[in-house]
């Protein structure tokens, strides 16, 4: 009975230390939005990160920290946040991110904007600028995320007024190519592509790590042991079980 308590046990603690695992992304890094959702969120303290919305295709966010319970810390936009560290190995590592932060700027009319989704403070967009975020929902509708006095704010879609001027900015007819850069080989420095099967081979060693010496144990500990067969004979002649003695 022992030793299976501590053979699941020790394949739990392999289990979960090869998931929690950190993410390899460095400080500083920049990577680009791609296909895959991605979304923001913010620290809120006593609860769970809140998602505030999805960072559109094409555009960079850059890494301020480590990742910590699969959030990692991001600037976007001028913004400190948090994103999924899952959602973040689906974009694209780069070193020259062409698109950093939206500049264009969203009209609606009423020209009003919430700082939260369903039941927000009302803002009064009437001479101030609305700088396009990325896109939210609910069960109510659409919105658009829009910075407004360095505030994470939201307008109904159904009140935006230049949404076809957004579509043309946000899919260019030129769009950014998420392709890493690649460093021409032969002046000593490695490409990101390179980089990145660096990082996938060191995530392999580190759980190799993890998880051969906890396989090893278990061997060991099922490895029958010779030297007490004739003690294991005897009780047994006496009608006894050996097991009940270890």
């Amino acid at each position: 009975m022992k030793k299976t308590v501590v053979f699941f046990a020790l394949i739990f603690i392999a289990v979960f230390a090869a998931s929690c695992l950190p993410a390899f992304a460095d400080e500083g890094d920049y990577y680009v939005v791609g296909e895959s959702k991605i979304s923001f969120y913010v620290e809120v303290q006593y609860a769970a990160p809140q998602e505030k919305f999805e960072i559109p295709k094409g555009f960079a966010i850059k890494v301020v920290g480590s990742s910590v319970n699969n959030y990692t810390p991001v600037e976007y936009s001028g913004l400190r946040g948090l994103v999924k560290s899952d959602e973040l190995a689906n974009c694209v590592k780069t070193a020259s991110p062409e698109r950093i932060s939206p500049t264009f700027l969203l009209t609606a009319r009423p020209p009003k904007a919430y700082t939260a989704i369903n039941n927000g403070i009302e803002k009064n967009l009437t001479d101030k600028q609305a700088v396009f975020l990325g896109v939210a929902s609910s069960s109510d509708g659409a919105y658009y995320a829009v910075k407004v006095d360095d505030e994470i704010c939201y307008i109904y879609e159904s009140n935006v007024e230049n949404k076809t001027d957004l579509d043309n900015y946000l899919n260019p007819k030129t769009e950014v190519d998420p392709d890493p850069i690649v460093t021409p080989s032969g002046n000593g420095e490695k490409s990101e592509e390179e980089g990145g099967k660096n990082n996938v081979v060191l995530r392999i060693i580190l759980i190799a790590g993890i998880v051969i010496p906890a396989v090893i144990v278990v061997i060991l500990l099922f490895k029958p042991r010779k030297a007490n067969t004739k003690k294991r004979r005897q009780l047994e002649d006496d009608g006894m079980r050996y097991e009940d003695f270890e």
